[in-house]
């Protein structure tokens, strides 16, 4: 998203970001990001970890809803967009990120009281942008009424930060895990892998979720053993320099619509061990052999076996020249290929 509002800022559009935010988190409420963007955070009301919903979001949508001649949401998974969709009174679009009805049982089953929410959303949609092939197949066959109305738009990679980037100096191979702490993603399996590993590794796992705090628990008890440090979330060049400096990044995720820690490490020089899913398969075809794809259902120390392997495969301590050479879009063409399915629902053209 801030991709995607810098550069359609930077063209001229009047942008604004609505996003929820947690109830102690110190972010400003406000402010002014890049190229004038408008960045406007609500709290949290509920103090839930997976289920946040901030009503001054909703509020302000159904104040201002009418200023906007696009509202453009996130997240099949997540309130806001049918708070989105329901205040829209001109053209709504859609991202879904869609993964399917549920990781888990209990998932499924609220997916049955949510199903009647998602066609609403759905319906709503002028444009539905899928993020991969595979996405909007998977959205097709369970949303049949979508097809017409999706447009596939990969995720795009910012090789300029990644190049600008700086590796960490160190004299031991980093493994990298990154993205959003939720089980599906299956951190504690690499945790529990990286005890097996027999390389003087340390894994280094960056991000937040609602499965931090069980994270940190493993994480402490392995640490005799198998050094884990766990960043927390993090600004973009620190991740970037972790990219850099990583061996080897893994991404185990059961689901995912496109598959962006992957996508990233292959564009950051780093090989990459990846679950065995769509998404991931979609882009391993256009890794050049720099992704090795593992059955999602692996043992740990299978997967030690497999990270020994990558390791001992390579130099630890990767040439800066490896990056760089992704065969992934730039974000400068995402921006543009969503420019235009805005278009038709634009009241006026930018500004110069």
């Amino acid at each position: 998203m801030a991709h995607l509002a810098e550069g359609l800022a930077a063209k001229g559009y009047d942008v604004t970001v609505l996003s929820q935010m947690y109830y102690n988190d110190p972010a400003p409420r406000s402010e002014v990001g890049p190229h004038g963007v408008r960045i406007l955070r609500f709290p949290d009301s509920t103090r839930s970890a997976r289920f946040p919903m901030a009503l001054g979001l909703r509020t302000h949508l159904r104040r201002y809803a009418g200023t906007y001649d696009v509202i453009h949401a996130h997240s099949f998974h997540a309130w806001p967009a049918l708070v989105a969709a329901n205040a829209a009174e001109k053209q709504f679009v859609f991202t879904p990120h869609y993964h399917g009805v549920g990781h888990t049982t209990a998932a499924r089953i609220a997916h049955l009281v949510y199903d009647p929410i998602a066609t609403r959303i759905f319906k709503r949609s002028a444009s539905i942008i899928c993020v991969s092939e595979i996405e909007a197949t998977r959205l097709a066959d369970d949303y049949p009424f979508t097809h017409s109305s999706t447009v596939v738009i990969p995720n795009g990679i910012d090789m300029a930060s990644i190049e600008r980037a700086e590796p960490y100096d160190v004299d031991h191979p980093v493994v990298l895990t990154a993205g959003r702490l939720e089980d599906y993603k299956q951190i504690d399996l690499v945790m529990a892998a990286m005890e097996h590993v027999g390389h003087d590794a340390e894994l280094i796992v960056i991000g937040d979720g609602p499965v931090r705090r069980d994270l940190e628990r493993i994480a402490r008890s392995a640490a005799t053993r198998r050094p884990v440090r766990m960043t927390g979330r993090i600004e973009q060049h620190e991740l970037r320099n972790w990219q850099r400096t990583a061996a080897l990044t893994l991404c185990l995720s059961k689901e995912e619509a496109f598959g962006m820690v992957a996508a990233e490490g292959v564009a950051s020089g780093s090989r990459v061990v990846a679950s065995d899913i769509p998404a991931h398969r979609e882009l391993a075809d256009q890794a050049a052999g720099r992704m090795r794809l593992v059955p999602v259902q692996i043992g740990p120390e299978a997967l030690a076996r497999v990270i020994d392997a990558e390791l001992e495969s390579l130099d630890a301590r990767r040439n800066a020249e490896d990056a760089g050479d992704a065969p992934f879009a730039d974000w400068n063409d995402v921006v543009a290929a969503v420019e235009l399915a805005y278009f038709p629902h634009l009241a006026t053209s930018p500004t110069p």
